[in-house]
């Protein structure tokens, strides 16, 4: 598991680093210098053309010092100062002190400059006009000069963060540097890994820093990793049965969509669920007992008395997922009101229950712990009000504050997905592949997250962890099939990938 932070909380471990610990800044300057000029050594031939782009903070002289490494080992380097006239941080001035008494050519931003850049004469460009620090638009000569260098056909590459992005939410600010790989130092940040700014920062490595440990949660997530697999799931035990491994409860489908309760269900099945029994209306009991004779199916007639047909179920179940494919009739308001004032067990709300929520705010009070909710985008949307695009641009916010007004845990799903829960735990899944935008997607996370959570003490921890392996699966899928060609079975399909690795 890797932590991703925030940019206040960077600044808070380098000032506990350098004034309480003792480590000048210099010297932590000096170890980013060397992480970012190792990994441009990694990534292009030594007789490449570099440009530094430096601003006159202490970003740009993480750049000064860095071409300053790489000059003296012959590399072919020059320096563009954002403002050649600033006096800059006491370390930018430093570096560039340096950098002038070794007599690294200095470049003007004119014509000539403009026309190398477009002409192929540089192999990279390095961004190091501004770090995690940049809380304003990205505005006049420095957003056109980010727009030309952009435009340049060589490899671009950032320091720490791409200029122009927040570090916070990956909010654009103005104009971002739009780069090839970045070089971050200390730790992730964790606008670099949501949806809003992780098409900007391409490759991702992060370079250690001899800095203060992360010891408390100002604005910090968490990144899951396969060994983290290992670690949450609870191992198969030799002396068991079907009982040992939970009994999840699905209320999913309607006329016409028994194949999300199917996709739930087997997922559920493919993930260790001991026992699975669908709760679906009577047109889907034969497709269903036909399609997946290892499930249970009870089914119900949405005419008649709901609320005494799911007595069995309520008492039968170690979890319930309800909401795949069930659509927003009457009856579907009545199961999922009863479901959530009477069921005692985990439950995982996804689809149309989500749907009946956003239509039904006085159901919102039921929630609490125990209670999961796998909103997509629209559904966040239409759930707290909020527009789409706002959510996107500080995702972790808006999910944390969702959290904390229902106490429930929310997996929020997009191209980045984040789960959060209301004591302020929360796990960006970065994984996945375009080729899971496809329908039944969403029910096979639901059937997942529930098999999980019949297993696990944590509801958060299931709802992470069946997040990554869903993404995980995904990739397997595409891999198999290719993402244009790829359907929600092929990700069940690729669970056992995931799983049995």
């Amino acid at each position: 598991m890797r932590t991703v932070i925030g940019k206040n909380r960077m600044k808070g471990l380098e000032k506990e680093t350098i004034e309480q610990i003792g480590i000048p800044a210099i010297v932590l300057m000096e170890q980013a210098a060397l992480g970012l000029s190792g990994e441009i050594k990694h990534l292009l031939p030594a007789t490449s053309r570099i440009l530094f782009y430096c601003g006159c903070g202490n970003n740009g002289a993480d750049c000064l010092a860095a071409a300053r490494i790489l000059f003296l080992e012959d590399w072919d380097v020059e320096i563009l100062l954002a403002d050649p006239t600033a006096q800059g941080t006491d370390c930018y001035s430093t570096q560039k002190k340096a950098c002038e008494g070794l007599q690294i050519p200095f470049r003007a931003w004119d014509a000539k400059l403009m026309q190398e850049l477009s002409a192929k004469h540089f192999d990279a460009v390095v961004d190091g006009l501004f770090g995690i620090g940049l809380s304003r638009p990205v505005a006049g000569a420095y957003a056109e000069t980010l727009k030309v260098l952009n435009e340049a056909d060589c490899m671009h590459i950032a320091a720490d963060i791409p200029s122009g992005l927040d570090a916070d939410t990956g909010k654009v600010l103005g104009t971002v540097f739009q780069t090839d790989h970045t070089v971050t130092f200390g730790w992730g940040k964790i606008g670099m890994y949501l949806t809003a700014g992780a098409p900007y920062c391409g490759e991702i490595s992060i370079v250690p820093l001899s800095i203060a440990p992360v010891r408390s949660f100002e604005l910090q997530a968490e990144i899951l990793e396969p060994e983290d697999i290992h670690k949450w799931l609870p191992a198969r035990k030799t002396w068991s049965n079907k009982g040992t491994y939970g009994r999840l409860g699905i209320v999913a489908g309607s006329k016409g969509m028994a194949g999300a309760a199917f996709l739930c269900a087997k997922a559920a099945l493919k993930c260790g669920c001991g026992m699975v029994k669908i709760y679906t209306p009577e047109c889907n009991r034969t497709a269903l007992q036909t399609l997946l004779p290892e499930a249970m199916v009870f089914a119900y007639d949405p005419e008649g008395d709901v609320s005494e047909a799911l007595k069995d179920l309520l008492s039968w179940s170690d979890v319930i997922v309800i909401g795949p494919g069930l659509g927003k009739a009457d009856h579907a308001v009545r199961l999922l009101r009863e479901i959530l004032e009477k069921a005692d067990c985990p439950t995982v709300l996804d689809g149309d229950a989500l749907n009946i929520l956003s239509d039904h705010p006085e159901f919102l009070p039921l929630l609490g712990h125990g209670k999961v909710l796998t909103p997509h985008m629209g559904e966040m949307s239409r759930l707290t009000g909020r527009a789409v695009s706002e959510i996107r641009n500080s995702m972790v916010e808006s999910v944390q504050a969702f959290c904390l007004m229902t106490k429930a845990v929310v997996h929020c799903k997009d191209a980045v997905s984040v789960t959060a829960d209301f004591l302020g735990n929360v796990v960006i899944t970065n994984c996945g592949t375009n080729g899971m935008s496809t329908a039944g997607s969403g029910d096979v996370l639901a059937g997942i997250i529930g098999a999980f959570l019949a297993v696990m003490d944590e509801p958060f921890q299931a709802a992470a962890l069946g997040a990554y392996v869903h993404g995980l699966s995904g990739c397997e899928a595409a891999a198999a099939n290719g993402e244009r060609f790829m359907t929600a079975t092929d990700i069940i399909d690729g669970l056992k990938a995931v799983l049995k690795q």
